[in-house]
């Protein structure tokens, strides 16, 4: 609130452009944490795949179902 009573000037505008470029970076970090939520609730959904050498192990039949 301070930095809002203060005459236009040099210091102002670099506070002011330092706090808008801190908000743009928590809105992206912000944006980037709900992806990574989203892709990991993805990933934890999904069954591994069985390794090719493992299906040696586990009869035909099963392998075709």
């Amino acid at each position: 609130m301070d930095t809002l009573s203060l005459d236009n000037g040099v210091a102002r505008s670099r506070v002011l452009i330092a706090l808008v470029a801190t908000a743009a970076k928590l809105i992206e970090l912000g944006e980037i944490e709900g992806r990574l939520a989203r892709l990991e609730a993805a990933a934890s959904e999904r069954v591994a795949p069985v390794p090719v050498f493992q299906l040696a192990d586990i009869p035909r039949e099963e392998v075709r179902a």
